[in-house]
């Protein structure tokens, strides 16, 4: 998604080079927009899974529903 993104914008940043922008702004302007939206989903997903321990408790079997190494794994 982020290297869509990228590519769509290349010809933008070309111009914004042409007019002085530092290659530092540049990698500024791609590292917000891609980690952004990444650091949103992550805040909202570990909020949904945090409510949702209560409905997995009684599914899990020896491990707490609120183990952080559950949490953590993919």
């Amino acid at each position: 998604m982020i290297a869509y993104s990228v590519s769509r914008r290349i010809p933008e940043m070309g111009v914004r080079m042409a007019l002085g922008a530092q290659r530092g702004h540049i990698w500024q302007l791609v590292l917000r927009e891609g980690l952004l939206p990444t650091a949103g989903g992550i805040a909202f997903g570990s909020i949904v899974a945090t409510i949702l321990t209560r409905a997995m408790s009684g599914l899990l079997f020896g491990v707490k529903a609120t183990d952080p190494l559950s949490f953590a794994a993919p």
